[in-house]
């Protein structure tokens, strides 16, 4: 009988692990993460990302995915808190905490639903994230669309609430595919272009939707379609799709909740559904088994080294076998020796990320204060504080957002570049370690495929209410009435610029200390996680030799039974790896 693709790798997967019989704690590892590789197999649903930009209308078009409207949306809601939408036999919302917390219950109707997501996930209900949520799932039975698929709404990128770009960014590793949202109104900016560009470095597939397609004329409609059609086309990243699905979200989720499969198809919706459903769900079993099955030679050949090395130390005469493990450790001393030095590297980049820090702030907060302190004296007239304390206090908005998120970007870029490239360097050591045992022993070690075993922890850098309570209290005070108008007009643009310094003045700190303890944070978890790297590869190989030598010390009846099952072991794995190879190459076709 024929097995099904994921059966047969399911099937390698337990036969690897049959294997090694007597697993050492290393091994024990390998074989744990081949459990999770093959336990994937199982999986069938596909987490489809809407992204995009703010009110480009990406919660009405979940909202016409499922045929309810049951995320907010509007001129005012802003998602604040991506949102999973998935299939249950409940109606059920689960509220998951950064502290690690969570909170789940069902409820009767999607009305209720509806009225709890608003509260876990607006920017209305919940400003700033401030009730510390990281994501909110929703169960939703009986829908065709979400037995397969995992939709997940997230928040727009752009808007003035900084926090909800990074929500943006944090989701994009949850994401197996995207719908990249623009609309009309334009049809895309540089802003969009940039994150379509991150996108990609996540997400293996995009497809581009221009929504809105009812607020203009056919004539327009066709020239906007046209525009992002060139724009796509023209995009170097192999991941974004190049056909662009133009769509009426809003008739969409009105066709269907009215049944209308007329002006349901007339919304472009139907077209968009197929094609999604074509081009990615029904290929998700195949991009899953290609990626399992990479995955599986990379640990089986890592197992199959570990198999090369015991047969080889257990063959080796004792004598011999001794001046191995002693060699091993000789060359163990120059691996801390190295390890010291990239440890000297780090905390040398660590310091230059720091001042790089103080270096750019500065910078912003010298030019944030230019630009404000031109806006104060663009304003003639100080008679009415709420219309000068207005105008100064949108210019804030803009500048702030502009600033910071420039400088928040930049450092997160160059950190990004500093920790990958000192990681390089840990891992480069981590797999020398492995490679040296198996010249000491005569074996073949494969090249470890780097491991994304570190990443920075992107944090939200600022609140911005309080740039604006800062200015709150200024209004014309007696004293100052008593004056001639061009004294009183100086004394309150005076109190205007210093409002302003001392605003940018606490918002700058606040931001930079946010930034420090990130910067802090991700080289102490480097230096950490650079560390168990490394002495995880000696201790494994030293538990290797440790054994084969006590093996070769007791010199009784059962060595040779050791050694021929070792043997056994290998060639046990190289006929694995040939099936698993050839299964691999059938995944891809």
């Amino acid at each position: 009988m024929t097995l099904e693709p994921e059966q047969g790798l399911i099937e390698i997967g337990r036969a690897i692990e049959e294997a090694i019989d007597r697993p050492t704690a290393s091994q024990r590892q390998l074989l744990a993460d081949l459990r999770r590789q093959t336990a994937r197999l199982s999986e069938h649903t596909f987490q489809l990302a809407v992204l995009g930009q703010f009110k480009r209308g990406k919660s009405t078009l979940l909202n016409a995915f499922v045929g309810y409207p049951l995320l907010s949306a509007g001129v005012l809601p802003l998602t604040a808190v991506p949102t999973f939408l998935a299939g249950g036999s409940t109606k059920q919302i689960r509220l998951s905490y950064l502290s690690g917390a969570v909170e789940q219950h069902d409820v009767e109707t999607l009305a209720t639903l509806g009225l709890e997501i608003a509260a876990a996930t607006t920017e209305e209900q919940n400003p700033h994230n401030e009730k510390g949520l990281q994501r909110v799932d929703v169960a939703i039975p009986g829908n065709a669309w979400l037995d397969s698929i995992t939709l997940i709404d997230t928040p727009g990128i752009g808007s003035t609430h900084t926090h909800n770009t990074d929500a943006a960014y944090a989701v994009l590793p949850e994401c197996d595919a995207a719908l990249f949202v623009c609309s009309v109104d334009p049809p895309i900016t540089e802003v969009e272009i940039d994150y379509l560009a991150r996108i990609c470095r996540t997400v293996s597939r995009v497809i581009v939707v221009l929504n809105k397609i009812d607020l203009v004329d056919d004539s327009d409609r066709t020239k906007a379609i046209e525009f992002l059609s060139s724009i796509v086309a023209a995009r170097p990243e192999q991941q974004v799709d190049r056909r662009v699905f133009a769509v009426s979200a809003r008739h969409a989720l009105t066709a269907r909740q009215a049944g209308d499969i007329t002006a349901l198809d007339a919304s472009g919706l139907l077209a968009l559904e197929e094609y999604v459903r074509v081009s990615l769900v029904d290929q998700k079993r195949h991009f899953l088994m290609v990626s399992i099955a990479n995955k599986m030679s990379e640990t089986t050949a890592a197992l199959l080294a570990d198999a090369a090395m015991t047969a080889s130390a257990l063959s080796l005469p004792l004598a011999e076998l001794e001046t191995t493990v002693a060699a091993f450790e000789q060359a163990v001393v120059d691996f801390e020796r190295q390890r010291n030095v990239l440890d000297d590297s780090i905390n040398g980049e660590w310091r230059r990320a720091v001042t790089r820090l103080s270096t750019l702030s500065g910078a912003v907060d010298k030019r944030a204060k230019q630009q404000l302190n031109s806006v104060i004296a663009g304003i003639s007239d100080f008679k009415n504080p709420d219309a000068a304390r207005s105008t100064v206090t949108s210019a804030m908005t803009a500048i702030f957002d502009r600033e910071f998120g420039q400088l928040a970007t930049t450092v997160e870029t160059e950190l990004a570049v500093a920790i990958a490239e000192q990681q390089r360097h840990y891992q480069t050591l981590a797999a020398r370690v492995r490679e040296t045992a198996g010249t000491l022993l005569k074996v073949t070690v494969p090249s470890a495929a780097p491991d994304d075993w570190f990443q920075i922890r992107r944090e939200p850098y600022w609140v911005g209410e309080r740039r604006v309570e800062s200015l709150s209290s200024l209004t014309i005070d007696g004293l100052a009435r008593l004056l001639p108008a061009a004294w009183r007009r100086r004394r309150q643009r005076k109190r205007f610029e210093e409002a302003v310094a001392n605003a940018l003045t606490r918002n700058i700190s606040d931001l930079q200390w946010t930034m420090r303890q990130n910067i802090d944070d991700s080289f102490r978890r480097l230096l950490n996680a650079s560390h168990d790297a490394v002495e995880t590869s000696v201790a494994a190989t030293r538990e290797l030799l440790r054994i084969a030598r006590e093996r070769r010390r007791a010199e009784d009846d059962s060595l040779q039974h050791d050694i021929e099952r070792a043997r056994f072991v290998e060639r046990r794995l190289v006929h694995l790896q040939t099936i698993l190879s050839q299964e691999g190459r059938l995944c891809r076709q």
